[in-house]
């Protein structure tokens, strides 16, 4: 229920219409162990931080997994960590700042296409 939670991928897959919903074990692919600990490491109150070196990891799982507050921890990491080179900072923030400027515009769409309802 955790991560349902923290995402609604894993909403979907153990409370939606998903094949692996009820299921003892569900097997996430292409994501190794290690880096799914990371990932529960950093949602667990009391676990481990994120670092420098789990970052990449951590922001590409994050997004994957459309866990909002998770890639907002991510964000917060890489905008205050001085470990983290200014080069690193924008190739990882990069693609994860465009989605959040697309998310940020999608309001924004639906109000300009409902000017064009009448037209179309």
């Amino acid at each position: 229920q955790y991560l349902a939670i923290h995402s609604p991928v894993f909403a979907k897959i153990f409370f939606g219409d998903s094949a692996q919903k009820g299921k003892e074990e569900v097997k996430i692919k292409g994501v190794a162990y290690e880096e799914f600990v990371e990932l529960l490491n950093m949602i667990y109150p009391g676990c481990s931080p994120i670092s420098a070196t789990s970052l990449p990891r951590i922001m590409k799982l994050t997004d994957r997994f459309r866990m909002k507050d998770a890639l907002r921890k991510a964000h917060l990491f890489l905008d205050s960590n001085a470990d983290v080179d200014e080069d690193k900072k924008l190739l990882f923030s990069t693609p994860f700042n465009m989605l959040k400027r697309m998310m940020a515009d999608t309001p924004k769409l639906f109000s300009a296409r409902s000017q064009f309802s009448n037209v179309i």
